[in-house]
């Protein structure tokens, strides 16, 4: 069945229609969320501060309009990807994505994969059915993609030093 947008909360929680898109339109928020920040990396310092107000503000709101669509389109729809955008938002609040492109590249993808293979304790939260699950998986996805980026750029740097230096 192909949803509609009826009311505010369906197009808050689809992310003005995002949501609706056929194919990952989790993957198609979060790169959405994630453009500005790669586009203006490291030119406005102002840029992780934005995220971090967007991170909240989509938290907040995503929390509400999510519990006002779950009647209707269940529990947690593929539909509802407001969580996304909190996620990555928080992602992108990380100082070590505006040190290149390659980070903001790397922490998109890894936000992905944690949000898509939801290790524990993502995929406890996500077996819970109240809105604050649907939120909550995705802001730990994206703890997870800034811890997992921090340590993989700490054991690649450590390896090169340790294989010039040889």
């Amino acid at each position: 069945m192909t949803k509609k947008i009826t009311n505010v909360y369906e197009w808050i929680s689809t992310c003005g229609g995002i949501g609706l898109l056929p194919i990952m339109p989790g993957s198609w928020c979060s790169l959405f969320v994630a453009i500005p920040g790669i586009v203006f990396l490291a030119e406005f310092q102002i840029v992780p501060v934005v995220y971090a107000v967007l991170a909240v503000l989509f938290f907040v709101v995503g929390l509400l309009a999510t519990k006002k669509v779950q009647g209707a389109w269940g529990t947690d729809p593929t539909e509802v990807v407001i969580d996304e955008a909190a996620g990555m938002s928080l992602v992108m609040v990380a100082p070590i994505i505006y040190t290149g492109w390659e980070y903001a590249l790397g922490g998109l993808f890894l936000f992905r994969v944690f949000d898509v293979m939801k290790p524990w304790p993502i995929s406890y939260i996500n077996n819970k059915t109240g809105a604050w699950s649907v939120m909550v998986d995705d802001v730990l996805a994206g703890l997870f993609a800034v811890i997992a980026l921090y340590l993989g750029s700490a054991v690649i740097q450590t390896a090169l030093l340790f294989f010039l230096n040889k």
